[in-house]
């Protein structure tokens, strides 16, 4: 199959124009992208799919204006594929400050068809539609012009089996859709994708061993360099390092020199740095989760291992250690104690938790069952 290589503006409107007389129901969607030395995603090629064409829009040799395609993007009338989208999404957002509202995703949807939580293309690709993919540019230079013939082929093989796979999963999936909504309504929000500085420290691994003065701290500080590296389209660690804004907070830094000694030289962040310092708040009021819940926490990361196997959906969909640690705290207000994660695992969990059922494991079936205690 030979792809519709696009490089031009007028070969582009051609494109949307033709797209807006003679409307495709699905479109399959991926892009390239470079982001080692910028804060934001370079778009470097757009892929798409629709009936028995494959299009790839290359936007850089003569800086194309994508405007014209945000109305078929956005168009709630199409359904865009991805595999993997949040990346993707990321790089729609930046370009038109939005994203696309009817979305599928064949890995969130592989999640309940027994393919676990984070399956590659790849991979999904051979077991679904029978089709290997070259995976042998994946980390290419995508910026490179012009494109290499490896890389046209990888980037329409990226596409290319996308609708089959979907259609396939769906069938697979049956009502078990229902249960991906929430991971879509998370990627289709367009605050997802917005820089958040005053959420930048979370992201930090170590955050969770520190105390809360130290915390208070990190957090300002985070959120100044999240600011510098989004102001000057500059990764995070090429501002400073996560483990340096850690050693900053921990060793008390008061002063230029203090922050000179991390290697920190700019004078304005040096600056911006010590007011941030100054007015740290310790995060008193992070809720350091208890080990009493902890056994019982164990247990039910277990449950929920056994009953993600038995209805074939991966575990992250029901929830996660945190998820089970506020569950235990609050029943009645965690999500697991709402609609399908109820029945599949909430009321387990909530007599498991109450003591009015134990789980055991039967040796004659190799199988885990549950026993009702006496009260």
């Amino acid at each position: 199959m030979n792809p519709l290589y696009i490089t031009q503006q007028g070969q582009l409107e051609t494109l949307c124009q033709s797209l807006s007389e003679n409307k495709p129901k699905v479109i399959s969607v991926d892009t390239e992208f470079i982001r080692q030395t910028t804060y934001w995603p370079k778009l470097c090629l757009i892929q798409l799919g629709f009936r028995d064409q494959i299009v790839l829009i290359d936007p850089l040799p003569e800086a194309l204006d994508l405007s014209p395609l945000k109305s078929m993007f956005l168009d709630n009338e199409i359904l865009k594929i991805f595999h993997a989208a949040r990346q993707d999404l990321e790089v729609l957002y930046v370009l038109w400050n939005d994203v696309p509202q009817t979305i599928a995703d064949t890995q969130i949807l592989a999640m309940v068809c027994g393919f676990g939580d984070s399956i590659s293309y790849d991979k999904l690709s051979e077991a679904i539609a029978g089709q290997k993919i070259d995976k042998s540019q994946q980390h290419t230079d995508w910026a490179q012009r012009p494109l290499s013939p490896k890389q046209m082929a990888y980037a329409m093989g990226d596409v290319q089996w996308l609708g089959l796979i979907y259609d396939k999963l769906c069938l697979q999936a049956g009502n078990k859709i229902e249960y991906i909504r929430e991971e879509l309504d998370f990627l289709k929000n367009p605050e997802l994708y917005k820089p958040a500085p005053d959420k930048a420290w979370l992201k930090i691994k170590t955050h969770t061993h520190h105390k809360p003065e130290v915390l208070g701290v990190l957090k300002e500080i985070a959120a100044v360099r999240e600011r510098y590296a989004e102001q000057q389209n500059r990764p995070r660690s090429h501002v400073i390092k996560d483990e340096v804004l850690v050693q900053i907070a921990t060793k008390n830094a008061v002063s230029e020199k203090d922050l000179a000694s991390f290697g920190i030289k700019d004078n304005d962040l040096q600056n911006d740095l010590l007011s941030a310092i100054q007015a740290a708040i310790p995060l008193r009021q992070i809720n350091f989760k208890s080990k009493q819940n902890t056994p019982l926490v164990d247990i039910l990361i277990i449950l929920l291992k056994i009953m993600a196997d038995q209805h074939g959906i991966a575990s992250k969909l029901i929830g996660n250690r945190e998820k089970l640690e506020i569950f235990l705290e609050n029943p009645q207000h965690s999500p697991l104690m709402q609609g399908w994660r109820l029945d599949l695992f909430g009321d387990t969990a909530f007599k498991i938790k109450e003591g009015t059922i134990a789980l055991a494991f039967d040796p004659k079936t190799h199988q885990p069952v549950f026993t009702t205690l006496k009260s």
